[in-house]
């Protein structure tokens, strides 16, 4: 029972670091004095170091079959290869939790070795967003659903990995997609400390544009990867089938696909301060809640976990996300913002694109909530069908190509766009014949399909081609 003492006390660990960090983070708000900051960042990086250790411990346990901790003897057996006795690690619910914490502290403590361009008042907000994170996942962890509890009788063998989750894409998928997932945390803390801390200049912008690029590719990774698990083994014949726990992963991505775009926007211009705040917040408050309804029974899927009562303290984590945007909303009302001197330049065109796509997780988001809104209000549960997502995404997609391909060939601004339209020559003609190949492979068909090709080709022609010419 030694690495159940163990990895129980390195969680505990834990827990008081993060209460050590936020009083400290706190104690920085109303001190000058250097002494709180410092502790902060040893307690920040000690929640990490504790989260380590007790992620070496259980994955030890796994490997080594200690069936005296009920959670190895629920998700692993002897018979089990040693990838994926490691990944029964996050095939449970009490550690996937503990992977969110280990991720999230490990991700707390590189943002701030890297920096964040934050003066000291930002700083100390950022770390009470990270530190409040923090608390969340170590007390359920810890208090809620202890991991390292101990079977009430040791099982000489145990259950073992379900069958689904014994497949080698699962080993790198959910881990991944947590980097995404829980990343978002990294940019929003950023963007809200810097908005509440009403610091004046924009030294803050390349590490919210870095963590924001971080989190947007792994998430991306995560879901091609999450894709390619789902056509082996769930049989649907395709990479997606708008399941409720993809497009609870697939919601952050379009946030944060929008908030890439705007930061570019407001580091070139200094415009759209609050959208970057509402994108910011809108990306970590869906994650939270793609980890509420995965683990509430609140939607059906083949991804959720077993339902728990434990998926509503994830409302907690959410309700905090939209206090502090909201706070982070009234830190920016009061800055000028500089208003866009043309529709048709490149800030207007992305300013385009972050309202389709934000219009698109709205439209995903209802598709979600729908069900379980019609049961509790009607008694019947309804299904929301592949159509009813296909058909916005392609209201969405036509306009989001096209700003997409010539948005990015003007310049910014008030400057001439004439002479720089003519860049979009050769990526025309190359989705011309793109979308001539479409209509041949399948004659007869719909004209959306070769329509959103020939876009998608001129798009990423052309991206190319502006990149070619930095």
């Amino acid at each position: 029972m030694g690495l159940a003492v163990a990895g129980q006390a390195a969680l505990w660990a834990a827990l008081l670091a993060t209460l050590t960090l936020l009083g400290a983070a706190g104690a920085m708000l109303r001190s000058s004095s250097g002494a709180p900051e410092r502790v902060a960042r040893i307690a920040l990086h000690a929640t990490f170091a504790a989260a380590s250790i007790a992620s070496v411990i259980l994955v030890t346990a796994l490997l080594v079959g200690e069936y005296g901790i009920a959670y190895v003897a629920g998700h692993s057996n002897s018979e089990l290869g040693a990838v994926f006795r490691f990944s029964a690690w996050w095939g449970g619910q009490e550690g996937s939790l503990l992977l969110w914490l280990f991720v999230l502290t490990g991700l707390g403590s590189a943002m701030l070795a890297a920096g964040t361009g934050l003066e000291r008042r930002g700083r100390a907000v950022a770390m009470l967003v990270l530190g409040s994170s923090y608390l969340l996942f170590a007390a359920l962890v810890t208090v809620v659903t202890p991991l390292f509890a101990l079977a009430p009788v040791r099982a000489l063998d145990g259950s073992g990995l379900a069958v689904a989750l014994q497949n080698p894409w699962m080993a790198i998928h959910p881990p991944i997609l947590y980097v995404g997932y829980v990343g978002t945390i990294i940019p929003f803390a950023i963007i809200a400390a810097a908005a509440i801390s009403g610091q004046p200049d924009r030294r803050w912008l390349p590490a919210a544009r870095r963590w924001t690029l971080v989190a947007w590719t792994a998430l991306t990774a995560g879901l091609a990867l999450g894709g390619r698990w789902a056509y082996e083994e769930l049989g649907w014949g395709g990479y997606w089938d708008w399941d409720p726990v993809e497009n609870a992963a697939l919601m952050p991505w379009l946030t944060l696909t929008a908030l890439i775009h705007i930061l570019r926007v407001h580091g070139r211009r200094g415009q759209a301060g609050r959208w970057v705040v509402v994108l910011a917040g809108a990306s970590f408050a869906l994650s939270m809640f793609g980890t509420f309804i995965t683990r509430s029974g609140l939607v059906e899927s083949v991804h959720a976990f077993v339902e728990s009562p434990i998926g509503w303290y994830f409302l907690i984590g959410l309700a905090g996300a939209l206090v502090v945007t909201a706070l982070a909303l009234v830190g920016a009302a009061g800055r000028p913002i500089e208003p866009i001197e043309r529709a048709t330049s490149r800030e207007g065109a992305m300013l385009l694109n972050s309202m389709l796509l934000t219009s698109f997780t709205l439209v995903v988001l209802w598709g979600v909530l729908q069900p379980a809104i019609s049961e509790s209000l009607l008694g019947i549960r309804t299904a929301v069908t592949g159509d009813y997502y296909n058909g916005f995404l392609l209201l969405v997609a036509v306009p989001l190509l096209v700003a997409l391909s010539v948005g990015q060939v003007l310049a910014w601004g008030a400057g001439p766009q004439r002479a720089r339209l003519r860049r979009l020559l050769l990526p025309g003609a190359v989705g011309l014949v793109a979308g001539g190949i479409a209509l041949a492979v399948e004659p007869g068909g719909s004209m959306a399909g070769p329509a959103v090709v020939s876009l998608a080709a001129v798009a990423t022609v052309g991206a190319i081609a502006e990149l070619t010419r930095l």
